[in-house]
């Protein structure tokens, strides 16, 4: 895989990696998707995964990679109107809840809204290398 995302980029593409948070493999290798984010690759995780519909696992990894600056864009893998339908707005409401309204933004408007004209996203992210982890309060009397 390396190979042919370098073959990608030196054509003049840049490869989005779009829904890693899906492949086991790379949930329990995550330095390869930091390694490929590193080397140019942007990376798209699915709106559903966001809000839990395919695992608590998964959404843990979703999140965890958006804090960790792994994560360029969201969106919806919609395939049709009924089954997988375009619904992105649960998945803006958790960005937005976890990271803040400019980082849901960033994910699901304006990075898209650029890769879709052609230009330079606004937003990328700088690649944090320690997990995330939410802070446990303890209180103590």
């Amino acid at each position: 895989m390396d190979q042919t995302l370098y073959e990608i980029q030196l054509a003049g593409l840049r490869p989005v990696i779009t829904h890693p948070e899906r492949n086991g493999i790379l949930r329990s290798q995550p330095q390869r998707l930091e390694k490929w984010m590193r080397n140019g690759c942007f990376c798209q995780v699915t709106g559903a995964s966001l809000t839990g519909l395919f695992g608590s696992n998964v959404q843990a990894t979703s999140l965890e990679w958006i804090a960790r600056g792994l994560v360029h864009f969201v969106a919806s893998d919609a395939h049709n109107t009924t089954s997988r339908p375009h619904k992105l707005r649960p998945a803006y409401d958790v960005v937005e809840k976890e990271f803040g309204r400019s980082k849901a933004l960033a994910l699901l408007v304006e990075n898209p809204l650029a890769a879709f004209e052609g230009r330079g996203l606004p937003h990328v992210p700088e690649i944090s290398e320690t997990p995330h982890k939410k802070r446990k309060r303890f209180l103590f009397f």
